[in-house]
């Protein structure tokens, strides 16, 4: 296994109304590896979202450091910033993140094109089919579900293929029968070794992952390795 994400320590405090100092992440420390599949859960306001951004690239903590593929992107130029996230990163937002003005084929594609990957139209559809898309590829993304458009943003960072993805409650806007299709195919990837790291509230789910890391007042409190539906429910119930 190759390390691909360190934290060590990090906090992130925000200041609210320019006085009050909120501290949302206390001293988190963690790794993550090729091929392995990690849930972090915790109540509403625990900093699972602050967290997730605080790992990826996308929320600078207010101290501590975070390694991603050996860097810090908290110290990288914009440049190499955006070549890091094409190259190492994909992420998969609560809120889709995709582009009205263009087609269903061209949201999923985007990321392909600005690293000069080459896109196959085929493969495209195959990933749609597995995910039971229903949509004409020319499709509007204003026409789409909330549900299509989160296959959308899905298929869009599997086929980009980054070795570590990043999931904000991939499924929540997903009826049952797409959620476990959306998540089997999470699983799939970090069998053919990617590294998931996914923030959900689906005690079910993270039951079937490598790793859960609940957090509970900005803090790991329970790792667990091989996690129970039972375990999860008793931590936070």
């Amino acid at each position: 296994m190759v390390r691909l994400l360190e934290a060590n320590k990090i906090s992130k405090q925000f200041c609210l109304d320019g006085q009050e100092t909120v501290e949302v992440l206390t001293e988190i420390s963690l790794t993550a590896n090729t091929g392995e599949f990690i849930s972090i859960l915790g109540r509403s306001g625990s900093g699972k979202t602050t967290l997730l951004k605080c790992l990826s690239s996308l929320l600078e903590p207010s101290s501590g450091t975070v390694l991603l593929a050996d860097k810090n992107p908290y110290r990288l130029s914009d440049a190499r910033l955006s070549k890091l996230r094409r190259e190492q990163i994909g992420f998969i937002f609560q809120h889709y993140n995709l582009l009205a003005a263009l087609p269903v084929f061209e949201n999923i594609i985007l990321p392909l094109k600005l690293s000069g990957k080459k896109v196959r139209k085929e493969e495209v559809k195959m990933v749609l089919d597995d995910m039971h898309f229903k949509a004409d590829l020319a499709a509007p993304i204003a026409t789409l579900s909330g549900g299509e458009q989160q296959k959308v943003a899905i298929a869009r960072t599997i086929l980009a293929g980054n070795p570590i993805i990043f999931a904000d409650e991939p499924t929540g806007a997903l009826d049952s029968p797409s959620q476990n299709v959306i998540f089997e195919k999470l699983k799939d990837l970090a069998d053919q070794g990617r590294c998931i790291v996914m923030v959900t509230h689906d005690m079910a789910l993270a039951a079937q992952t490598d790793r859960a890391l609940i957090l509970q007042d900005g803090q790991i409190q329970f790792e667990l390795k091989q996690p129970t539906g039972d375990q999860l429910y008793q931590i936070l119930k």
